[in-house]
């Protein structure tokens, strides 16, 4: 059988996830750190370019997961971290990387290639430019404290960032006609619907997200 190397794998994403934050960032504060257009607290240029990197690297990622032999699973863990000095506590949202099995190789190679591509560099895009346009429009408000703007943008990038997400991974697959194989750290794999499905797997069980339900989750057939 072999090596489990899942701990090191789960590792070097968490280095790589890291290395593009900071990536991100620096892209963001060199291409939008200086302009405000219309004076905002926000310049509606910084998330898009940060974000446009941080999922495209991110998605890269999850990629370099899966040409080791592993993958992410559904759900994607919460981990609380206490801070001692303010007495809070903060969330760390993180994948679980496992070994692919063999059933779940051959599963994942009947995924719609070219659809899954579309889908997520649709996503890549999607994001960003809506948080973009929120900031941007909210920037034209007149008035008001900087402060308030700014909490007020913050609530409203959320929500449109959520409701974005979650309407785009309703949409899609319908409007394309496509089955969902399983799902990987909250994100859908799509097969067309044509596409059989035979090949049962342990780790590719129905899991709930955020954005996406898995009701037509591709099953196993019996006979």
């Amino acid at each position: 059988m072999p090596t489990d190397h899942s701990h090191s794998v789960s590792f070097l994403w968490s280095v790589l996830q890291v290395l593009n934050f900071f990536w991100s960032l620096g892209m963001a504060e060199a291409f939008a750190g200086n302009g405000s257009l219309t004076g905002g607290a926000i310049d509606p240029r910084w998330p898009v370019v940060f974000l446009l990197n941080y999922l495209f690297f991110r998605t890269i990622n999850y990629g370099i997961c899966h040409l080791l032999g592993y993958h992410a699973e559904p759900k994607v863990d919460e981990i609380k971290v206490y801070n001692r000095e303010d007495l809070t506590t903060r969330s760390l949202f993180l994948p679980t990387i496992v070994r692919s099995t063999t059933a779940y190789r051959r599963k994942y190679q009947a995924r719609a290639r070219i659809m899954q591509l579309i889908f997520e560099t649709g996503f890549i895009l999607l994001i960003p430019f809506l948080t973009g346009a929120v900031i941007w429009v909210t920037n034209w408000i007149p008035g008001g404290d900087n402060t308030i703007r700014l909490i007020f943008q913050f609530i409203l990038v959320l929500s449109a960032g959520y409701c974005g997400a979650k309407g785009y991974y309703w949409l899609f697959p319908r409007v394309f006609s496509l089955n969902t194989l399983f799902i990987e750290h909250g994100q859908p794999i799509f097969a067309h619907k044509r596409v059989g499905i035979d090949v049962p797997s342990q780790d590719s069980k129905p899991a709930k997200s955020s954005y996406y339900s898995t009701d037509s989750i591709v099953k196993k057939h019996r006979k």
